[in-house]
């Protein structure tokens, strides 16, 4: 419950854990040049700047 408290507090994470799920989940069915793009961004993870959602 604690970890569900951490974030709810900080959305960047939520979108975070959210972007990676779904990389990973789609990595085996991705072309070759999909994975090189994936793998950028897994790595680089960092440097995207993560904008809070404002979903109502």
């Amino acid at each position: 419950m604690q970890q569900d408290d951490a974030n709810s507090a900080n959305p960047d994470a939520n979108v975070r854990i959210d972007l990676i799920a779904r990389i990973e989940a789609s990595f085996s069915q991705q072309t070759p040049s999909g994975k090189r793009v994936a793998g950028w961004l897994l790595n680089n993870l960092a440097q995207i700047p993560f904008e809070p959602s404002f979903r109502t």
